[in-house]
């Protein structure tokens, strides 16, 4: 009785202490939560862009009803899984300093455009697919067009300046040339290669800066 009473005690008291009960379920539910957001990313990368509770949970390899504990719908798990991917591919989001020549800067941009594009395209086509989306997945979305933008923003703030009155314009500009509307384009619907696509990228972006 005295052994079962101490571990009583320490669920309920080591919430705050490594390696308690509580802890352990707490990391064992972390898990599972990746685990079913990495899920949903698979699917989506495999082809399937809208996949359902049951097929993410037989990836996970858990139970259906631990999608609708860690979630409150599918749109909330496939949300956060698109903020996760996004997180993953972060660094090719930073901003760079503009240093160094303008033709190389924009191949700078065009280069992490496609590793970016070509890395997450999956997801954000499914993302695009289901607009209009919930309130959440459009904040999502606009964050990260918010980056890209930003992005641009001082990679080429040089070239963008010499425009003077019409700099807004020729950011806004750049951001559409370079955003992943015209990159899917270029990919999907004009059949270019990716390495194609980022040749047509610096060309386009070069001729807008001039």
């Amino acid at each position: 009785m005295a052994v079962r009473g101490a571990a009583s005690r320490g669920d309920a008291e080591g919430d705050d202490r490594p390696g308690s009960t509580v802890d352990r379920r707490s990391a064992r539910g972390s898990r599972t939560h990746t685990f079913l957001l990495d899920a949903a990313i698979d699917l989506i990368h495999g082809g399937d862009p809208a996949p359902k509770a049951r097929q993410v949970a037989a990836r996970a390899g858990v139970s259906d009803r631990l999608i609708f504990h860690h979630f409150a719908d599918l749109d909330e798990l496939f949300t956060q899984a698109v903020e996760r991917q996004a997180s993953q591919y972060q660094a090719l989001t930073n901003v760079i300093p503009a240093h160094g020549p303008a033709e190389v800067r924009i191949r700078v941009v065009a280069r992490q455009r496609r590793r970016l594009f070509e890395a997450v395209g999956p997801v954000l086509r499914a993302s695009y697919a289901r607009l209009p989306a919930t309130a959440a997945l459009t904040e999502v979305l606009a964050h990260q067009r918010r980056l890209l933008r930003r992005q641009l923003e001082v990679i080429l703030r040089p070239e963008i300046a010499a425009h003077g009155d019409q700099a807004p314009q020729a950011l806004e500009t750049l951001h559409v040339i370079t955003g992943w509307q015209c990159w899917s384009a270029l990919r999907f619907e004009s059949g270019h290669s990716a390495t194609q696509a980022e040749q047509i990228t610096v060309f386009t972006v070069d001729r807008v800066l001039r």
